[in-house]
């Protein structure tokens, strides 16, 4: 076997395993990793000694923040990602960093909500916004909804189209 395709492989598989352990769920490991579904099953198993945990995935991460995810830590979260993901064109690299960033914000983020934020904003299923007062950015729902900047209350904002 080329040692490129191993060490590309073993990199997968080490990443797959910390984004188990971390509990993203496995359907979000297989799009990150390429890894198959039955072998991320079965790791999820060995690690939280349960089965896989079952349900839909959410439609957006809007649910999740009308559920008290917190808005800073989830923009926190998607200004990270963009900026090593930029940096090091690995996603799963990337997002795995961007997730110990944002656990340092608060212990109550999920790491699913962290990945939905970061695919809506990418997709343009939700506005990536930047305060016009603060210049931080920011998730907003759509273009009809206000919602004041959750860094430091202003409503006044700009479009900031997502890198793709």
């Amino acid at each position: 076997m080329d040692n490129n395709i191993y060490n590309s492989t073993l990199k997968k598989q080490s990443q797959a395993l910390a984004l188990i352990k971390a509990g993203l769920r496995t359907p979000l490991v297989h799009s990150l990793t390429g890894i198959p579904l039955r072998a991320l099953r079965n790791q999820w198993k060995e690690i939280h000694g349960n089965e896989v945990l079952p349900g839909r995935l959410p439609m957006t991460v809007l649910s999740n923040l009308e559920k008290g995810q917190s808005p800073i830590t989830l923009a926190t979260a998607v200004a990270a990602f963009f900026a090593l993901e930029k940096r090091n064109k690995d996603i799963p690299a990337a997002f795995l960093e961007c997730w110990d960033i944002a656990k340092t914000f608060s212990i109550d983020t999920d790491i699913n909500t962290v990945w939905y934020a970061i695919r809506d904003v990418k997709a343009g299923i939700v506005l990536w916004v930047e305060c016009e007062e603060c210049s931080a950015h920011y998730i907003k729902g759509d273009h009809k909804t206000t919602c004041a900047c959750p860094f430091c209350g202003g409503v006044g904002h700009k479009y900031i189209k997502a890198a793709a």
